[in-house]
């Protein structure tokens, strides 16, 4: 038996804003296919605990645990979205928002002072 996924094509606006609109399956289940914005969360990371990780920079691919922190994932349609971050270590932190909306995976992130 062969296995067919469904691709969701969107060639105009209009499909688009249709597409976004509808609701989402749970996070854990949510892909370009059946929800427009199919991962949303937010990480922070201290800078003096970067080291620790073998990495360069901070980033989504920083496991959570310590110091370092991700809220729950959310799947949804383009809707107000909040969350509440709490930043544990002082010194300089990164924010990171992280999401995916369809094919695109972007990750925007503010340096902050925490004292």
């Amino acid at each position: 038996k062969q296995w067919y996924q469904r691709r969701v094509r969107v060639s105009n606006v209009t499909e688009a804003r249709k597409f976004c609109k509808k609701s989402c399956v749970h996070p854990d289940e949510a892909n370009k296919d059946n929800c427009c914005v199919h991962h949303i969360n937010i990480h922070t990371c201290p800078l003096s605990a970067l080291p620790l990780t073998g990495h360069t920079m901070c980033g989504p691919w920083i496991q959570p645990g310590g110091a370092f922190t991700h809220t729950p994932a959310m799947a949804t349609g383009f809707v107000p979205w909040e969350e509440e971050v709490v930043l544990n270590v002082e010194g300089c932190n990164y924010i990171l928002a992280h999401i995916r909306i369809g094919s695109i995976e972007m990750s925007v992130g503010h340096r902050i002072q925490v004292y």
